[in-house]
């Protein structure tokens, strides 16, 4: 990709003034570092635990902010309504969130309650934990699989309110 944008602001340096060339290089690289922003790559696994219960698992490989929200989103809605077995959102790799992405887990949460699917967010750093908290719907958290299979055992969604706070949080079963 870089000898792609080299060539580019070479052939623009070529044809035009240096400083269109540069400038047409920058902008070239913006537009470039924005789209692999706000395209991730998201795996989605299908995982099956060693008590033979299934879910489907979806990792994300870098943070959620306002450029990538909506494809993850998508991403995330279209791969629950494809199965009907939970869905466990891995957040390992998520270290940065915004108020964009708060609203858009919002929506994701109303969709699958709405289903009567169950999401659990696995692995949520502590930091994002703050900007999770501030949702309006409440939430499945854990930070083990023994707390997963715990979970696909249990039969209701899981939701219930720990300390007035909208989180459902297990950390160790």
């Amino acid at each position: 990709s870089d000898l792609f944008i080299g060539l580019l602001a070479f052939t623009a340096c070529l044809v035009g003034p240096l400083s269109v060339g540069v400038f047409v290089a920058i902008t070239i690289n913006i537009l470039y570092i924005l789209y692999q922003s706000a395209r991730p790559e998201i795996n989605v696994d299908l995982v099956k635990t060693s008590t033979g219960k299934q879910f489907l698992k979806i990792t994300p490989d870098r943070c959620l902010i306002f450029p990538s929200v909506e494809f993850v989103r998508n991403k995330i809605v279209k791969s629950g309504q494809k199965y009907t077995i939970p869905v466990v959102f891995d957040c390992t790799f998520i270290y940065a969130a915004d108020f964009t992405t708060a609203k858009a887990i919002e929506l994701i949460i109303q969709d699958f309650n709405r289903r009567n699917q169950k999401l659990i967010f696995f692995n949520l750093r502590p930091r994002l934990l703050k900007v999770f908290k501030t949702l309006k719907s409440q939430f499945v958290l854990c930070y083990s699989l023994n707390c997963i299979e715990k979970l696909l055992d249990d039969q209701s969604n899981g939701l219930t309110a720990v300390n007035g706070v909208n989180v459902h949080e297990v950390t160790e079963l």
